[in-house]
């Protein structure tokens, strides 16, 4: 199901310790730069990690609002480590939307009915748009943390 905010929870079981899977992490993980000038590896992960756990997002070369924001917590459940991941949109690209919404709804109850299809018209594209950038960003990100939770060495 797709939630109306691009939003995604999901939990990774593995066998590594929390120390261990915050160095694994870390070792794939570019510290989070302010100066965006600077060449990066496009493609690479920056954010930052700690024994507690984990706030990352993708590099690319340009700004790209859709990448989803990963925040992660590590727990100990038995003798496993439990991995409470969360993705959401960065929150400059929420408030758009919120604005937008407030925006339609608003159209609606003070104005012609004509007013919020016109906005409706204008704005499913661009909510379809996102979702679909979401959803395809998601998909490599939950595939990242896959591969470094997961594959035993």
């Amino acid at each position: 199901m797709i939630p109306v905010i691009p939003y995604r929870r999901w939990v990774v079981f593995t066998p590594l310790s929390r120390e261990e899977a915050a160095r694994r992490l870390s070792a794939c993980v570019q510290k989070r730069v302010v100066d965006r000038s600077r060449a990066r590896e496009t493609g690479a992960y920056e954010g930052s990690v700690s024994e507690k756990g984990f706030n990352i997002n993708r590099v690319i070369r340009f700004e790209h609002a859709f990448l989803p924001v990963v925040r992660g917590k590590f727990r100990l459940q038995g003798n496993k480590l439990r991995i409470e991941v969360m993705a959401t949109l960065h929150t400059a690209l929420l408030l758009f939307v919120l604005v937008m919404v407030i925006l339609i709804v608003a159209s609606g109850l003070f104005g012609h009915f004509m007013n919020i299809l016109r906005l409706l018209i204008v704005a499913s594209p661009f909510y379809v748009g996102l979702q679909i950038a979401f959803v395809y960003e998601l998909f490599k990100v939950r595939r990242f943390l896959a591969g470094v939770f997961l594959e035993t060495v």
